[in-house]
C-alpha cells in the first residue's frame, strides 16, 4: 500500500510540474510577443522620423529658383550643359556671375568664370556671388516650404543694397516641397495652422491688417510696390494665396471665423478676415 501511495504522489507531482512548466512556457511565449511588436513599432516610428535623403541633383532639374517683386529680381539659372547664371537686379544695384557648377557630396560646387556688378565697372568679382556651393537644408520655421536651397558663397559682400549688411547667403525656396496643410507654425510670434498655400477668392472688399485682429494697424493692398497702386481695400473677385490661419475662430461684429495670412501681388503676407474669402 505505502508503494501505491507513493507512485500515487510521485504521478501527481509530475502533473503539477508540467502545469507550471505549461503556464511558464506561456508567460515566457507572451512576452516574447509583446518585445517584438515593441520593436516593430519602435523601428516603425525611426522609419517615420527618418526622412529619406533628397538627391540635390535631381532638386535642381525639377525645380527653377528665383526670387522676385516689382522692385528686384533675384535668379539662380542651372543649365544642362553644367554652367549657370546668378543674378541680382534692382534699382541702383545690380550683380551678376556665370560659370560652371559640379556636384560634389549632394552639394553644387559654384566656380564663377565671370563677374560684374553696378557699383563697379569691369570684372570685380568681390562685389558679387563668384564662387561657392549650394545645399539643401531643411526650413522648420517656414510657414510654406519643408527646404531651401542656401547658397554660401566664399565671401561675404553687399547682397541687395548698398547699404545692406555684408553677407554671404542667399536662399531660395524649393517650391517642389511644399508644407503640407495642417503644420503648427509661428509668423512673426502668431502661432498658425499653414494651409498648403491654397486660393482663395475674395467675396466682399476686405481691409488687410499687420496682424490677426481688429487692433492691429491697416495696411494699404499694394499691386505693385514701385509702380503702385496703393489701395485702402482688397477688392471683390481678387485670388489670393492663403498661406494659414489662427488656430480658433474671432469673432468680429456678428461674424466667427479665422483671421487668414494671405499674399497677393506686392502685397506679402498680411492678414485679413476669413469671412469675407472664399476658399
Amino acid at each position: 500500500m505505502n508503494c501505491l501511495r507513493y507512485l500515487y504522489l510521485e504521478i501527481d507531482n509530475v502533473h503539477q510540474t508540467e502545469k507550471l512548466l505549461n503556464k511558464i512556457g506561456n508567460v515566457l511565449f507572451s512576452i516574447s510577443v509583446l518585445l517584438i511588436v515593441a520593436s516593430l513599432s519602435s523601428c516603425r516610428q525611426e522609419q517615420i522620423k527618418l526622412k529619406p535623403v533628397i538627391s540635390i541633383d535631381n532638386v535642381v532639374k525639377e525645380n527653377q529658383f528665383s526670387n522676385s517683386s516689382g522692385m528686384h529680381s533675384l535668379y539662380l539659372k542651372f543649365n544642362d550643359n553644367g554652367s549657370y547664371e546668378f543674378s541680382y537686379d534692382s534699382e541702383g544695384w545690380t550683380w551678376f556671375n556665370k560659370g560652371t557648377y559640379f556636384l560634389k557630396n549632394n552639394s553644387i560646387e559654384l566656380k564663377s568664370n565671370f563677374c560684374t556688378s553696378e557699383e563697379y565697372k569691369g570684372q570685380v568679382c568681390s562685389a558679387t556671388f563668384h564662387n561657392g556651393k549650394c545645399s539643401i537644408e531643411p526650413t522648420p520655421l517656414n510657414i510654406e516650404y519643408e527646404y531651401s536651397l542656401v547658397c554660401l558663397s566664399n565671401h561675404k559682400f553687399r547682397i541687395f543694397s548698398s547699404d545692406s549688411k555684408p553677407s554671404n547667403i542667399v536662399t531660395f525656396d524649393i517650391k517642389q516641397f511644399l508644407l503640407l496643410p495642417g503644420n503648427e507654425r509661428f509668423y512673426r510670434d502668431h502661432k498658425i495652422i499653414t494651409m498648403g498655400n491654397i486660393i482663395g477668392e475674395v467675396t466682399e472688399p476686405v481691409v488687410l491688417r499687420d496682424g490677426p485682429g481688429i487692433n492691429f494697424p491697416k495696411l494699404d493692398y499694394i499691386v505693385n510696390v514701385y509702380d503702385g497702386p496703393y489701395l485702402k481695400s482688397l477688392q471683390k473677385g481678387k485670388k489670393v494665396i492663403i498661406h494659414g490661419r489662427i488656430l480658433k475662430k474671432e469673432k468680429v461684429k456678428n461674424w466667427e471665423n479665422y483671421w487668414l495670412l494671405i499674399s497677393i501681388d506686392d502685397t506679402n503676407k498680411v492678414w485679413a478676415f476669413g469671412q469675407f474669402f472664399a476658399y
